[in-house]
């Protein structure tokens, strides 16, 4: 599989089980998708770009802050272009990111609970 599907996969499977875990919620959070940002040039199989797109589950992270946040994390570059590479994030937060081909933090996720979270993803 290559790395550009297997970040989507991840992606998918991210987004998949915050859904699963709101359906069974009684009170459901909040999904939002933030204005797409400008970073670092990332390579993903035969395609590349600048954009980035952030979504925020929950109430605990504005799309501004999760924003400061994504921005760090894409100019990051790690040492092996190994998946679901652990990031420091906020506190109490579990962040983890797929590499691109330039070993830049190009998708990944941060969350305290499924129902608190934010995740960014390649914006061709």
């Amino acid at each position: 599989m290559t790395a550009f599907r297997t970040s989507i996969v991840i992606c998918v499977v991210f987004f998949a089980a915050v859904a699963s875990d709101l359906a069974g919620a009684s009170i459901r959070s909040a999904t939002t998708t933030c204005p797409k940002v400008t970073g670092p040039k990332w390579v993903v199989g035969p395609l590349s770009g600048t954009k980035y797109t952030i979504v925020v589950v929950g109430a605990s992270f504005s799309c501004g802050s999760a924003t400061k946040w994504v921005k760090k994390f894409v100019a990051v570059t790690f040492p092996t272009a190994a998946l679901s590479q652990k990031l420091k994030g906020p506190t109490g937060y579990r962040c983890a990111s797929n590499p691109d081909k330039n070993r830049r933090a190009a998708s990944g996720n941060c969350a305290i609970s499924s129902s608190n979270a934010f995740s960014w993803i390649i914006s061709p």
